[in-house]
């Protein structure tokens, strides 16, 4: 009788529906980040990001990139991550204003996955959490071409004081 009870609750476990991922499961991604690397060709690359906490099934990032410092290239992407009925994207609106969707086809308390099939690079974004760093990696569907970038939590400052009007 035990066996069988517990058979029958092994196989309820089994068939359950996997959980849909939630805007709450991505809180982990909100703050500050920054890196900055340096490149034989192309010379230091430094890169901020940051992400408001979830809310209201939304969060707004902004992406801002300087590479080769002395000849001043710099982008700057908006981007948000949206709950849309069954489904969270990510929205990257790339300098000059081309926007990519990707969906949100994994996660954990530590890893989002977002993919978009289509024929751009990169088709797949990964932003993972180690410690007080978030590690993007970037790829097509298959894994190749990846690209990633360990990014540190820049703490927030405080507010800067008004000035005394004595």
């Amino acid at each position: 009788m035990i066996a069988t009870v517990l058979l029958c609750a092994a196989s309820l476990a089994a068939q359950a529906p996997e959980r849909s991922p939630a805007m709450r499961d991505l809180v982990w991604l909100s703050g500050y980040w920054e890196t900055e690397q340096s490149y034989p060709r192309n010379g230091p690359h430094w890169t901020e990001e940051f992400w408001s906490r979830p809310a209201r099934g939304l969060m707004v990032g902004l992406r801002r990139e300087e590479r080769g410092f002395d000849r001043g290239r710099r982008t700057l992407d908006n981007m948000r991550i949206e709950q849309e009925h069954d489904a969270i994207r990510l929205y990257q609106t790339l300098d000059p204003g081309t926007v990519r969707t990707y969906q949100l086809v994994r996660s954990s308390d530590r890893e989002a996955v977002f993919e978009n099939p289509g024929p751009e690079f990169p088709q797949r974004l990964t932003y993972r959490r180690d410690g007080d760093s978030v590690i993007v990696m970037i790829s097509r569907m298959d894994g190749s071409d990846q690209q990633d970038w360990t990014y540190r939590r820049v703490p927030a400052e405080p507010p800067v004081a008004a000035p005394s009007t004595e």
